[in-house]
């Protein structure tokens, strides 16, 4: 703006004036949509920093239930009513083995400790299947006692299933099972044994 009066130096000067403000307003655009861009990005890092502190905790907190589930089996499989119980069943299935008659489970004597038994592992079954125990601290442990007690009762269990109409009955217990014995055959273990010390 030279203040020249020409036909074609006006029209210059205002095509170089639109010009010049559609460059500015571009770099302008250009410098905002870089701050904006540079935000998220920090945003971005920021929110995966946050998720994976999230992580961490979900991970520490789904640790220290796991062992404190565990610490609460050890508690409850150690206590001495649920030991007599095992014993129970472990000497009933001696004497079924003996006459093949699974009525010999249904003594008063011995139903109450079977089912004790049973709603044991069905229970730590259902931890274990929903991930509230580490699988190997608690085999590491238990697999040997799980599979005495599986041994113990399967037959019981599967003429329940009969009697009942449900193969849903103590099928956590089963899955338990299973898994105690994968993990015996993975780490060279043999099935344990039973032995009468009557």
């Amino acid at each position: 703006m030279t203040g020249v009066q020409t036909c074609a130096l006006p029209i210059c000067t205002e095509m170089g004036i639109v010009f010049t403000i559609e460059m500015t307003l571009v770099i302008s655009l250009l410098a905002a949509a870089c701050v904006i861009i540079f935000i998220l990005f920090m945003l971005n890092c920021r929110a995966k920093k946050i998720i994976d502190l999230q992580k961490q905790i979900l991970h520490a907190n789904r640790v220290k239930t796991s062992v404190d589930t565990l610490l609460f089996i050890t508690k409850t499989l150690s206590n001495n009513e649920h030991i007599h119980a095992r014993k129970v069943v472990y000497e009933t299935y001696l004497d079924y083995k003996k006459t093949q008659n699974l009525d010999v489970f249904r003594k008063k004597a011995v139903s109450g400790h079977a089912d004790i038994v049973k709603a044991d592992f069905d229970e730590i079954g259902i931890l274990l299947h929903n991930k509230y125990i580490d699988e190997k601290s608690f085999f590491d442990n238990y697999s040997d006692t799980v599979r005495r007690c599986w041994i113990s009762l399967e037959d019981n269990i599967k003429n329940e299933r009969i009697e009942r109409d449900s193969d849903e009955f103590m099928k956590f217990f089963e899955s338990l099972a299973k898994k105690a014995s994968e993990f015996r055959n993975e780490n060279n273990l043999d099935e344990p044994t039973i032995i009468d010390l009557r």
